[in-house]
């Protein structure tokens, strides 16, 4: 096997893969889900590049050919193209050089990427869209979401749950016969090293949490939390009362420039500075606009994406119901929850409490709004875990990474020659 990132992923139980090497090519767009490469047969044998998406790689540093210990990194989501910009995989790289020189990564891709959506349930989709945005919302849309799109079928086909995960990890390190040692997860990857723990799939020696989903906590105490740390970051929100033209024509309503606040806690920190005051003040209707499609995953207007529907799929399926979500987007608290909706299909979820490796280091952002501080060292605080606080406001961050790193000794500044 070569050096570099071996990207795997999932479609009805065939597989597909490709061996990122290290000349500096990067692919600029997610896998088409006309895309199935290979079956089980040919599972992650060599580098392909007979699939544009999947072609082209980056260079990850000098792990040495033919070795075969590795560490899984995911990205979290759920809804993230993995081999697509939108991860940062790039970034990641470039931020743990050292590291991509010692190990060879394995990266799987999400179930949606390579699955095909139903007209039907894209007009279920587009229908809850609608509803939600109107601020006067169909109390049937998430539930004929869920059953169009068929969230209860297993093994989930949008995005993953415990066992397809464990089982999709699994077979690729007993069929490549990889020593898989470390994790690195950022934010919903928490949930994922989870499945793999529940599992006793993969029994890591170390792990890197960077502002991990607080594995343990109620998604209701995760979305109030969220609120507060958005409401306290916005500052004075001056809240659109009626519909704004943006320079491009679109409307631009209430619902947007919330969903744009919400959005923010994902954008980098320039960013961020450059354009959240019209964003909280509603005079930049056109970022408003931008930042809300963005929000809920809709290219140029249009209806939102598939990689929606395993956020909902995903995120509901382990999480559990959020309680009598709003009909009306008025405020945040409202907005934060009627994203939710469609966990209103899924039975709570039952007790989990986190289990890590043992030797796990994890990222907090004293300003994240998305998996807040409190909640995250509530749910590692007492497994013994070494924190590391970052400043960064964007949850999209890495930062902390190499402190991590150097917290669980594994190192990242310098690659080992040789390493076995």
């Amino acid at each position: 096997m070569g050096s570099g990132i071996h990207a795997c992923g999932q479609s009805c139980w065939g597989w597909h893969s490709v061996l990122w090497q290290r000349a500096r090519k990067h692919s600029r767009s997610a896998p088409r889900s006309s895309q199935r490469a290979h079956d089980s047969q040919r599972a992650c044998r060599a580098p392909r590049s007979t699939s544009t998406a999947f072609s082209g790689a980056m260079r990850c540093g000098g792990a040495r050919e033919g070795m075969h210990r590795r560490i899984v990194v995911d990205f979290g989501g759920p809804g993230s193209a993995v081999l697509s910009d939108a991860t940062g995989l790039d970034r990641l790289v470039d931020t743990a050089r050292g590291l991509a020189g010692r190990f060879n990564w394995l990266v799987v891709e999400e179930p949606w990427v390579t699955t095909d959506s139903s007209r039907v349930c894209e007009q279920g989709l587009e229908r809850f869209y609608a509803s939600v945005r109107a601020s006067s919302r169909d109390e049937e849309a998430a539930p004929e979401l869920a059953r169009v799109c068929a969230f209860s079928r297993r093994p989930a086909q949008w995005g993953f749950e415990a066992s397809s995960y464990a089982r999709l990890i699994t077979e690729i390190a007993a069929r490549e016969q990889l020593s898989l040692v470390g994790f690195i997860g950022h934010s919903w990857g928490s949930v994922r090293l989870q499945y793999l723990s529940d599992s006793n799939a993969v029994r890591f020696e170390w792990a890197v949490l960077l502002r991990p989903f607080p594995v343990g906590r109620s998604l209701g105490s995760l979305l109030g939390d969220r609120v507060r740390i958005m409401a306290a970051e916005s500052g004075s929100i001056r809240l659109l009362r009626r519909v704004q033209p943006s320079p491009q024509g679109r409307l631009v309503t209430r619902f947007d420039q919330l969903s744009a606040i919400a959005a923010l806690g994902y954008v980098d920190d320039d960013y961020f500075e450059r354009v959240s005051r019209g964003v909280r003040d509603g005079s930049d209707q056109s970022r408003i606009a931008q930042l809300s499609d963005q929000m809920w995953r809709r290219p140029k207007n249009g209806a939102p994406a598939r990689s929606l529907l395993a956020y909902f799929q995903e995120v509901c399926g382990f999480a559990g119901a959020v309680p009598h979500p709003p009909l009306a987007v008025r405020r945040l608290p409202d907005l934060v929850r009627v994203l939710h909706a469609p966990c209103g299909t899924f039975a709570k979820n039952r007790s989990v409490t986190a289990v890590v490796p043992p030797a796990t280091c994890v990222v907090v952002g004293t300003q994240d709004a998305v998996t807040p501080e409190r909640l995250v060292r509530a749910a590692y605080g007492r497994l013994h875990v070494a924190f590391v606080t970052s400043a960064v406001r964007s949850h999209s961050s890495f930062d902390g990474l190499n402190q991590c790193l150097t917290q669980i000794d594994v190192g990242s500044t310098q690659p080992v020659e040789g390493t076995p």
